[in-house]
């Protein structure tokens, strides 16, 4: 059974998101947890901070893996590399 998550974060972690095709979306490293749980078949929602708004769906397509290359950036962390990774489309 597909499960719903809402994922929060800035515009830029979004935008990036977005410009990668929504094929591909990272968590930062206090989202481990939650990370790991999300499965093939999954919906996440993106809420966008600042803006107070939903700003689309995904379904994810494959599960949590851990890569340590920078893909995102946020201004409010810009030490933070995103390294929990799930495929979406």
């Amino acid at each position: 059974m597909a499960r719903y998550w809402i994922v929060v974060g800035g515009p830029e972690i979004f935008g990036t998101t977005r410009d990668l095709g929504f094929t591909r979306h990272g968590f930062k490293s206090t989202r481990r947890g939650m990370a790991a749980k999300v499965q093939p078949g999954d919906r996440m929602a993106f809420y966008i901070t600042g803006r107070k708004q939903f700003a689309g769906t995904v379904e994810v397509t494959d599960g949590m893996v851990e890569e340590q290359t920078r893909v995102w950036q946020s201004d409010k962390k810009p030490n933070e590399l995103y390294t929990f990774r799930v495929g979406i489309k």
